[in-house]
């Protein structure tokens, strides 16, 4: 019968914070003795890298002549510790048990798995055998790397995004919609809730539905060989939608919050594969006109600002205080935690008091001189004759 291995880990999960330590034991189960070389234990973490293109030549589009495959890759090590657990000699029958302990480097980046390629971390007990094929036995290991936010200054400060446009449908413009996304920090945690504010001003005479908001992940993926080149991959980690409209010739301000779902800190480290996350949020106008976005670039981390827990606390002791949860959807690619999510939120008393176009008994008639503004001569039947 061949070899068995069995692993032990101090966390059932397998799943471990970058700058700790981790321990277990490894059972290893023989039915003869065995001569051996040596038997290792290696805690490995690297980064991998991978895709393939065709480029088609012909002289026309539907004939081919040749074609050339490309094999982009590279590859990069974050970790390599090995320990020798048994040297030269012989192995006899029955169970081995093998303790280890390594640490976790606090370079090292989280986990990932994309389709052009992966960051994996993995715990090897090799059986080094003469004139025998080595015996390998591993088990993966989940990453998760501790980024405190309050190490950064620069995260502390709020951040707006604006934008204005001339909604058209074909040619016809119908007035101007400006809006202002703003945040109070640029650095939140996993799980954490996030205030935002929304001020829109529509000139237009077009009624907004509403709004949408998306946690989007930006994943860069970076081969060097055969020479550099950079592929790129967007994953809709969440959304909300919320259906408040904003009429035509008025003004709305929206100061709510929204919690973030469990998902793995930003990578601001130079590593073949990079990951950052974006807040888009998105103006429903409907119809033929059109939506307009913006986005703002926001870091995810493990460790929470101090002034962002302090100011999440002022709000839970309000009673007015407004949130919903971003609907984590099902991608193909990272997987997310599913959250229940209100469709729509009740209006707060400052959206109460948005104001309204003018009703139409309000409205007086023009004066004279406003009545004869034209941009063309006023002339009588007879004069058109």
């Amino acid at each position: 019968m061949p070899i068995t291995c069995e692993f032990q880990l101090n966390n059932q999960r397998a799943t471990y914070f970058t700058g700790k330590t981790f321990a277990g034991s490894i059972i290893l189960t023989t039915t003869s003795d065995k001569d051996i070389r040596n038997i290792r234990i290696r805690f490995l973490g690297k980064a991998k890298v991978y895709w393939n293109n065709t480029r088609l030549y012909g002289r026309f589009i539907s004939s081919i002549i040749a074609s050339e495959n490309y094999a982009y890759k590279c590859e990069e090590t974050y970790v390599h510790q090995q320990v020798i657990a048994r040297g030269k000699g012989t192995l006899l029958t029955g169970c081995h048990v093998f303790n280890f302990l390594f640490r976790i480097p606090k370079s090292c980046p989280s986990s990932h798995i994309g389709k052009y390629g992966e960051i994996s971390y993995e715990l090897l007990l090799t059986v080094d055998r003469p004139q025998h094929t080595n015996n390998i036995f591993s088990k993966l290991l989940t990453v998760a790397r501790r980024v405190n936010l309050n190490s950064f200054p620069e995260l502390k400060s709020p951040v707006s995004a604006e934008e204005s446009y001339y909604p058209t449908c074909f040619t016809l413009a119908s007035g101007k919609i400006s809006f202002e996304f703003t945040l109070p920090f640029r650095g939140f945690a996993s799980g954490q809730i996030l205030p935002y504010s929304l001020q829109i001003s529509n000139q237009s005479m077009i009624d907004i539905s509403g709004y949408k908001l998306e946690l989007v992940e930006a994943i860069t993926y970076i081969a060097k060989h055969p020479y550099y080149k950079e592929r790129k991959k967007r994953w809709v980690l969440a959304k909300a939608v919320f259906m408040d409209p904003c009429l035509r010739l008025t003004n709305r301000q929206f100061n709510r919050s929204l919690q973030l779902p469990s998902i793995a800190p930003s990578c601001r480290n130079q590593c073949i594969i990079q990951w950052q996350h974006l807040l888009e949020l998105k103006i429903i106008a409907g119809g033929c006109f059109g939506n307009k976005s913006v986005a703002i670039p926001i870091v995810i981390g493990s460790v929470p600002l101090i002034e962002s827990v302090q100011e999440e606390c002022q709000e839970n002791a309000t009673p007015t205080t407004l949130h919903s949860t971003l609907q984590p959807i099902s991608p193909i690619g990272p997987p997310v935690y599913m959250m229940d999510v209100p469709s729509c939120l009740p209006h707060s008393p400052e959206e109460n008091n948005a104001s309204h176009p003018p009703l139409y008994e309000e409205l007086t008639p023009p004066s004279f001189d406003e009545a004869m503004i034209t941009l063309f001569p006023v002339r009588s039947l007879e004069e058109m004759d």
